[in-house]
């Protein structure tokens, strides 16, 4: 995902933040067409993108950052979800994920979403895919996959008894799976999660310089008149 990143961004801009801290997610200060802008993207090198608990507190920091210096967010999406278990509970993940959708809810700067890869579960929506934030544009490669949790997963736990009453499950298992990745296409996705194009990859660059040209640094407020927000606990 870096490397992608550096392509669409200025030669010789981007400046990563916490480079160490948290590594299954970037957040990135980089420009575009001479524009400061900031980049969130999931780093499925590390942990295959999962979002964890010191993930959304990383990347909850950099939006309300980039919010208050006026800097566009873009997101490239490829996550499988948040991370599941007693050990995320232990560190209260739930908890901690609401000061991630905390500042994307209160963040008034322009917001893109681009969905290189997986886009799955809540992960996709933590990542303001579709419309989900009131991103300003959501677009996903014809490499993206829209789905409410992982597929082999869920065939797994839907279909077991099926699967293991067949008389050769695992041709089973195939079956059901190949059936499902049809639905998960970039084209199918596009038709019920929120996404405005499947664009060509060769395309994203120019593609965010003309929205950034076109939408301006800031949106209006659409929120309600209020003293300040509040801050979840």
């Amino acid at each position: 995902m870096l490397r992608i990143i550096e392509c669409i961004a200025d030669q010789g801009s981007t400046f990563e933040l916490k480079p160490k801290f948290a590594r299954n997610i970037l957040t990135i200060l980089a420009r575009l067409d001479g524009v400061p802008v900031g980049f969130v993207g999931n780093q499925p090198l590390h942990m295959a993108g999962v979002i964890d608990t010191k993930a959304v507190d990383k990347a909850a920091r950099f939006i309300s950052l980039c919010d208050a210096f006026h800097l566009p967010l873009i997101f490239m999406v490829d996550t499988p979800g948040f991370l599941p278990g007693p050990a995320s509970e232990r560190q209260g993940l739930v908890r901690h994920s609401g000061k991630l959708l905390y500042e994307l809810g209160m963040s008034s700067v322009t917001k893109v979403a681009i969905v290189i890869r997986k886009a799955y579960g809540l992960g996709y929506f933590a990542m303001c895919g579709g419309r989900s934030f009131n991103a300003d544009y959501s677009v996903g490669w014809p490499t993206a996959e829209f789905c409410a949790m992982g597929i082999e997963g869920a065939v797994n736990i839907v279909y077991r008894r099926e699967i293991m009453a067949a008389p050769d499950p695992e041709q089973k298992r195939r079956e059901i799976l190949a059936h499902f990745r049809e639905r998960i296409s970039a084209l199918a996705g596009a038709s019920g999660f929120g996404v405005d194009d499947i664009i060509d990859p060769r395309d994203t660059r120019p593609l965010l310089i003309q929205i950034l040209e076109t939408m301006g640094l800031e949106r209006n407020d659409y929120m309600p008149p209020k003293k300040h927000g509040i801050v979840p606990v």
